[in-house]
């Protein structure tokens, strides 16, 4: 996040004159004057045009001297935080402001700021808000206004800064042991390890002996069997890379709002990201919204950020889960996990050609969403295929947004330190 600020040379916002009676009252007893030559209407004309140059002045010096900084130490939250801010007031001049409205038009995360205080002068307010982080995406804070004027009532200032920031609050990770279960068979399982290359490749089948293979590949058994010298056919095996697949197709979501499909599936997304990444795998993601998204398989502490934004800012759009898996097709050496709250089988033969070890399905019941719909017919295609599957139920989701039950998701110090928390002298995102 970076700081704004609205330079004081051009703060010169809008002074609005309250009410016409006065120029009107003034210009009527000056020619009341010019006619009668009664001193009365003199002393009443020059009454009158003190006091509204004593406003205008008055309302001159707080333009100049009057400010708001507001100072947001978190570049970024998840849901459940709590996002301190703070505002100061200041009035550097010598003019006091009997009145001063600072209001907030911008999506906050809980309530906008608005609210009426006074400052002397010379003087420094501070007050302190909370914003709840209560559900995932980008807010825009800003912009502000700020307004003020004479203790008269004559001239009102009106000064508002359209300059904004946002703040990113990620999804709720949640941890379940379901989400590990992954069956061991998997090679997204298998964590590489150096020196140890013999463990990276697994049996094939054999073949029949060439001439310069390595007598340990020789299958003795087999080539005793078959009266001949048969080797290992040698392959590669799956790797520690992870595929996501999400499925955001907005014809198969049911629910509404943070009681939908579509959370608890970037939720069970989310969460099994961050733990197979606390693991040192590698993740990538794959989804469709209202645009294609993809993020190559990778680790570490950025990684781990670029994928919480983009399921932080993850929408529904109009592309079939089907599409999405033959669009982007993973490597052979990574294993594909699916989630999916879809009733319908037909995206099975997208993943045909991929070995069934390397393929898990998350499954979103949205029977418990909207009791017409059942994955029946999905659940048998997926045993008939034998893709492994595991059904996420809506009391994840009703837990995820429970502050006690949430994981404490603790990044690694470079981004703990240089992203979320600011330094505090670079802390202000608004200067009025």
């Amino acid at each position: 996040m970076k700081d704004i600020f609205l330079d004081k040379k051009n703060n010169k916002g809008n002074i609005k004159l309250n009410t016409w009676l006065l120029p009107i009252l003034g210009v009527l007893f000056f020619i009341l004057y010019l006619m009668s030559g009664f001193k009365g209407w003199l002393i009443f004309f020059v009454g009158f045009t003190c006091l509204g140059l004593i406003s205008l002045s008055w309302v001159i010096a707080l333009r100049r001297n009057l400010h708001v900084e507001r100072k947001l130490h978190l570049a970024w939250a998840k849901v459940g935080d709590s996002v301190q801010e703070e505002l100061k007031l200041m009035n550097e001049g010598w003019f006091p402001a009997t009145w001063v409205e600072i209001s907030d038009s911008s999506e906050a995360l809980s309530a906008s700021i608005n609210f009426v205080s006074d400052i002397g002068a010379r003087s420094l307010r501070t007050r302190y808000f909370s914003h709840q982080c209560k559900q995932r995406g980008l807010y825009t804070l800003g912009p502000t206004c700020l307004r003020t004027g004479d203790p008269f009532g004559v001239f009102t200032l009106t000064v508002e800064n359209r300059s904004t920031e946002t703040i990113l609050v990620t999804p709720p990770l949640v941890h379940l042991e379901r989400l590990n279960n992954v069956p061991a068979g998997l090679g997204g399982d298998r964590q590489p390890k150096r020196l140890a290359l013999e463990k990276m490749i697994s049996d094939g089948g054999v073949r029949e002996y060439h001439p310069g293979d390595s007598l340990r590949r020789v299958h003795w058994s087999a080539s005793a069997h078959m009266d001949k010298l048969v080797v290992r056919r040698l392959e590669a095996s799956t790797s520690g890379d992870w595929w996501i697949y999400l499925d955001l197709d907005e014809f198969v979501q049911r629910g509404e709002g943070l009681a939908s499909t579509l959370e608890l599936a970037i939720i069970a997304a989310a969460s099994f990201a961050i733990q197979r990444l606390n693991r040192n795998s590698k993740v990538g993601l794959a989804f469709s919204g209202p645009g294609f998204f993809r993020l190559q398989p990778s680790s570490g502490s950025a990684h781990r950020w670029r994928i919480l934004k983009a399921l932080a800012m993850a929408k529904s759009g109009d592309t079939p889960l089907r599409n999405l898996l033959r669009m982007h097709s993973t490597s052979q050496n990574a294993s594909m996990i699916i989630v999916t709250p879809s009733t319908n089988p037909e995206w099975i033969g997208a993943v045909s050609g991929i070995s069934q070890r390397g393929i898990y399905s998350f499954l979103i019941n949205p029977n418990e969403f909207d009791n017409r719909y059942d994955q029946r017919e999905l659940i048998s295609s997926l045993a008939a295929a034998g893709i492994p599957f595991q059904q996420i139920p809506r009391s994840v989701l009703e837990k995820a947004y429970q502050p006690s039950a949430q994981e404490k998701f603790i990044p690694g110090k470079d981004t703990y330190t240089g992203i979320r928390y600011l330094q505090r002298e670079r802390s202000s995102w608004m200067r009025m």
